[in-house]
């Protein structure tokens, strides 16, 4: 197969359920971190990437809610 430079890659977007509205939901990752820091004259910075729905930035359930079962 050859490539071709139209081709364009493009990532599959994840999704689930927003653990918050309980609605369905794309997976995005936002940054948690501290960010830029100083410790004894050496700079940082911190990052944290975090999976959350793009609707409220809550965690997200691999599963519909109104589907699973309480044991």
């Amino acid at each position: 197969m050859r490539h071709d430079p139209d081709d364009r890659w493009e990532p599959e977007i994840e999704t689930g359920w927003c653990s918050h509205c309980k609605k369905p939901c794309d997976i995005i990752g936002i940054d948690n971190g501290i960010g830029a820091y100083e410790f004894w004259g050496h700079k940082g910075r911190d990052v944290q990437i975090d999976a959350v729905s793009d609707c409220c930035e809550e965690p997200v359930l691999d599963m519909d809610p109104a589907e699973t079962s309480e044991i």
